[in-house]
């Protein structure tokens, strides 16, 4: 990966207080150089570098685990959905121990609360993410 692969995809999304943990690449090291990121940098197996406070490679780990389940059932994940595949994968870890048909449960009873439920016309219609053609 280079560092304008991060920049194309990540720097247009991210806020002003976002601090990037990541593992030990450069280019993420460059990327967050050149956009005056603060960066935490971990590194597995080295004892006291894969947890720093807050920051803890076991937990980014055990995210892209549970990211990876959620979507090992398909055959095929469109980008244009991706973003709420991962809003799905997130709301999971925010609600530990509860099973899937009581997390749309929480879930729907969430949004009726706010007085915006999407129906699913309106999130097939939603535009695709942009990425850069590969060429």
């Amino acid at each position: 990966m280079q560092p304008s692969h991060l920049s194309f995809a990540l720097s247009s999304h991210l806020d002003d207080d976002v601090v990037m943990v990541t593992d030990k690449s450069h280019a993420s090291q460059e990327f967050c150089d050149s956009n005056s990121l603060p960066v935490v940098q971990l590194k597995a197996g080295i004892k006291g570098c894969e947890a720093r406070g807050r920051y803890n490679l076991q937990k980014i780990n055990n995210l892209h685990s549970r990211l990876k389940g959620l979507l090992a059932p398909f055959r095929g994940v469109s980008t244009k959905y991706l973003d709420n595949y991962l809003a799905w994968n997130g709301f999971e870890a925010e609600n530990p121990g509860l099973n899937r048909l009581d997390l749309k449960t929480l879930l729907s009873g969430k949004m009726q609360a706010i007085g915006k439920c999407s129906t699913y016309m309106e999130v097939f219609h939603k535009p695709p993410l942009p990425f850069p053609a590969v060429g």
